[in-house]
């Protein structure tokens, strides 16, 4: 637990990989957050595994930039709202609005007869319940190019009278360490975003903040915080100006790059 302690006292939390097109400046990132009932794993990744079809035909279509089921591996609930989270990321927010406006789906499933896909259609409402979505715009980001297994993400709540200094400290502070610690080796990829249609007062969260690994020994070789902190002791005060809301790990569980 002390490892754990150290990286979420720097603050580095979730990370969704961008694909190919990784050079585009404020995609958007869809989060669906899906209640699956134990038991029911086999049969939801199942449905997912055919909706990937869709997705890769989405991406060929330059519709979607990415795409990826991720199942909460930490903390562990069997009663929590939610055990997968589906991510896509969109470039421009009319792709998101019209994300299926160019799909034939009999190109995309060749040979594969109406009734199989209706059946298939009628299967996905039945595999999961879909509790919520969240739509994030990325305003900042840092990338190697190694492919994503692990994400940890972290739901912050950032009051209106500290945005300003919060967007402030993550570009002069937050940013110039995150890139040290990709630089090392610590991790592979970090980003962070503010949520559209967040403004409501009573809102948990605002923001996320992601960090994300190709491995699966994150806390295995941690970044030398002390030598960090003597460097830049103002990037670790970022928890003045934000409270947490939760923090998990996510695994990659289907995503595009899979072969």
């Amino acid at each position: 637990m002390k490892k754990a302690s150290l990286i979420f006292a720097v603050g580095i939390v979730l990370g969704l990989s961008y694909g190919k097109s990784r050079a585009q400046d404020r995609p958007f990132v869809v989060l669906e957050y899906m209640h699956v009932k134990q038991g029911n794993f086999g049969a939801y990744l199942k449905i997912e595994n055919a909706w990937k079809h869709i997705h890769e035909a989405q991406r060929e279509n330059g519709d979607i930039l990415s795409w990826g089921v991720w199942e909460v591996a930490a903390p562990y609930d069997m009663n929590a709202p939610y055990q997968f989270v589906v991510s896509t990321v969109y470039a421009h927010f009319y792709n998101y609005l019209n994300a299926y406006k160019n799909i034939d789906v009999r190109k995309v499933f060749p040979g594969v007869s109406k009734d199989s896909l209706s059946r298939m259609f009628d299967e996905t409402p039945k595999s999961r319940d879909l509790i919520k979505s969240d739509i994030f715009f990325v305003k900042d980001h840092v990338w190697d190019s190694k492919k994503i297994n692990y994400v940890m993400s972290s739901y912050i709540k950032v009051p209106p009278e500290k945005e300003d200094s919060f967007s402030t400290f993550m570009k002069a502070h937050r940013r110039p360490l995150v890139s040290s610690f990709i630089k090392g080796g610590f991790a592979d990829e970090w980003w962070y975003g503010g949520l559209m249609f967040g403004k409501v007062k009573d809102a948990p969260y605002n923001y996320i903040i992601c960090i994300a690994w190709a491995t699966d020994s994150m806390y295995d070789k941690l970044p030398p915080f002390d030598q960090d902190k003597k460097k830049d002791p103002a990037a670790f005060q970022g928890y003045k100006l934000f409270a947490n809301d939760h923090i998990e790990l996510l695994h990659r569980v289907v995503s595009l790059d899979d072969k």
